[in-house]
């Protein structure tokens, strides 16, 4: 199973053009489609991150940590 979340605008004529990446392989498959709004995903969104920032700063042991430097640390582990 494959999911795909992609963004798209509905013109007035109802149409979306879906391009499907190149490792889909051809065949019979079954297509399902979810229509949510973009104005809820982004008061989900925002109602999320207020929820996160609650905790910025409290652990004090982290203020002597650079996240940029941490993550690029982090990541340079998978190569």
């Amino acid at each position: 199973m494959l999911t795909l979340k992609q963004a798209y605008d509905v013109l007035p004529n109802r149409q979306v053009t879906i391009q499907l990446p190149p490792t889909v392989p051809l065949g019979h498959h079954e297509i399902v489609i979810v229509l949510d709004t973009a104005s809820n995903q982004e008061a989900v969104a925002k109602s999320d991150i207020c929820h996160i920032m609650q905790f910025s700063g409290v652990i004090s042991k982290f203020t002597a940590i650079d996240g940029m430097d941490y993550q690029n640390k982090i990541r340079a582990e998978w190569n």
